[in-house]
This record gives C-alpha cells, structure tokens and sequence, in this order.
C-alpha cells in the first residue's frame, strides 16, 4: 500500500523526508507491503507517523523493516 504525505511548513527547517518500508495487516486481516513517505526529526518519529497514516487507511499492526532518508 502506497501513502504520500502532504509537506509540512514549519519555520524552523529541522523535519526531514523519511521513506518508512514495512509491512501491516490489512482489514481482511491479511499481511501486506506497506510504504509511505513522510516527515520527522528522525527515524524514529517517521516511523510513529507513517504507522499513524496507515492507522487511517485501516491498516494496523505495522512493523518497519527499512528507513530511509529522502532529503536532508
């Protein structure tokens, strides 16, 4: 499942772009690929707000298996 988050303004520029790759159960229950790109300070918040969107989609249970950083 793909997700594209919307930029963020802030007015300090201290959020990076993380691509968070996992995997998560969808609502049938079954275990699916899982990707989205979002913002955060680190790793760790990317993580927290890419389960957070997912949660939206109905997805639950994610578990991150790469993060990537997108910009600096």
């Amino acid at each position: 499942m793909k997700n594209r988050s919307t930029p963020r303004k802030y007015s300090r520029n201290t959020e990076k772009r993380f691509s968070v790759l996992g995997y998560a159960v969808n609502k049938r229950g079954l275990t699916k690929h899982a990707h989205a790109t979002v913002y955060g300070i680190g790793p760790g918040e990317a993580i927290l707000r890419a389960t957070e969107e997912l949660e939206e989609l109905g997805m639950t249970h994610f578990r991150a298996l790469k993060v990537t950083q997108l910009s600096a």
